[in-house]
């Protein structure tokens, strides 16, 4: 399976998890709000990839069981990525431990991610079509 990197939007309690990038130019979106996830490392399942990112970005755990949906995307240029789907139920509260990429945290509700103008475009539509819908 050829691919490039996973996102994931996770929710609980009616809100997304999202963090701000840092603000280095050297960066890809600097400054903008995004979503758990990151580049493929050596030969991980999409799966592998995303809980990776998100152990390591949040030191947060889930297990595969837990990711309830997968959608294919493209990038713009022309990369593959996975776009991962968990809802939390409100027992599951996550304890967060945030790592050293991006800024701060913050949970949030989604329509406010998908209406932000400093959020990532191509994730703020995915989180539209796929958790609003």
């Amino acid at each position: 399976m050829n691919f490039d990197g996973c996102k994931l939007a996770l929710t609980w309690n009616n809100k997304l998890l999202v963090y701000k990038r840092d603000a280095n130019d050297a960066i890809p979106y600097p400054n903008q709000w995004d979503l758990p996830g990151g580049g493929r490392e050596y030969n991980e399942t999409p799966e592998q990839c995303v809980l990776r990112e998100l152990r390591e970005e949040f030191g947060f755990e889930l297990e595969v069981a837990d990711l309830q949906k997968r959608y294919q995307y493209s990038l713009a240029n022309e990369k593959v990525a996975y776009f991962f789907i968990c809802k939390l139920k409100l027992e599951q509260k996550p304890s967060i431990n945030f790592g050293n990429e991006g800024q701060y945290w913050q949970w949030i509700p989604v329509a406010e991610f998908t209406n932000n103008k400093n959020a990532i475009s191509h994730l703020a539509k995915l989180v539209e079509k796929y958790i609003l819908d």
